[in-house]
Parts: C-alpha cells; sequence; structure tokens
C-alpha cells in the first residue's frame, strides 16, 4: 500500500516554491529543481491513490458477483 497524502507539508512546499519564485535574488534554476520534485511527488501520490480506487472498486465488484451467485 501507498503512504497517505500529506497535505500540508505538500501545500508548504508548494509556498516555498512560490515564494522563492517571487524573490528577485532568489536561485530560479533551484526553485523550478524544487517545483520538479514537488510536482513529481504530487503526481506520483496521486497515481497510487488512482491505483488503491481501482484496486478496491475491483473488490467491491468482486463482492458483489459472489454476492448474486449466492442469491
Amino acid at each position: 500500500m501507498s503512504s497517505t497524502i500529506n497535505y500540508s507539508t505538500l501545500a508548504d512546499q508548494l509556498a516555498e516554491n512560490g515564494q522563492q519564485m517571487n524573490n528577485n535574488n532568489g536561485d530560479s534554476k533551484e526553485a523550478m529543481r524544487k517545483l520538479f520534485q514537488f510536482n513529481t511527488l504530487m503526481m506520483t501520490q496521486m497515481l497510487q491513490q488512482q491505483n488503491i480506487i481501482t484496486e478496491q472498486n475491483q473488490t467491491i465488484q468482486k463482492l458483489m458477483m459472489l454476492q448474486r451467485q449466492r442469491l
């Protein structure tokens, strides 16, 4: 199973990235690297959550089929 999404941490990271990008003397290369990492993490978490939902839906369908067979 995948780990749960920590939305607070992700929101803090996004805010930090935005602040760094708005900072005139900030290193835009570093900000872009961090933003890429953030986006990669977010996409990975979303895909893992989607996989869990798909597995749960498949399990529900199997259980419903079993229930129909017993009736």
